[in-house]
């Protein structure tokens, strides 16, 4: 199980996954993105993502969901939440983060207190 702090731009989850096995995850808690406060799943803003999609770390994914990427490397996104099975797209280590804007972790608070895959 890791500990999944909002304020940390990467989260080493100490995970070696395998290209290709299937994964199965669930994390427990609530976050705080300034005021709002959701789970992993994160949450959508029409405003937000009228005018600010562009600036999430992760355009794909809700602000403020989990997720997760393969050796830090962009090109191997996998965009979690509170629970589900993904499958590897590379064999490496299973780092984690908030869905945020690179600049705007300063105001965060919270974690996700337990996450695991296996």
């Amino acid at each position: 199980m890791v500990k999944i702090k909002s304020t940390e731009k990467w989260i080493d989850t100490e995970i070696q996954l395998l290209k290709g096995s299937h994964y199965m995850y669930e994390a427990k808690g609530e976050w705080n993105d300034w005021f709002i406060k959701c789970n992993a799943d994160g949450y959508s803003n029409f405003f937000m993502d009228l005018f600010l999609r562009g600036i999430k770390r992760t355009p794909s994914a809700k602000w403020f969901q989990l997720v997760g990427v393969v050796n830090k490397d962009i090109a191997y996104t996998i965009n979690l939440g509170v629970k589900g099975i993904f499958v590897s797209p590379e064999n490496g280590r299973l780092w984690v983060y908030a869905n945020d804007a690179n600049f705007a972790y300063f105001n965060l608070c919270g974690s996700i207190p337990r996450c695991c895959a296996a």
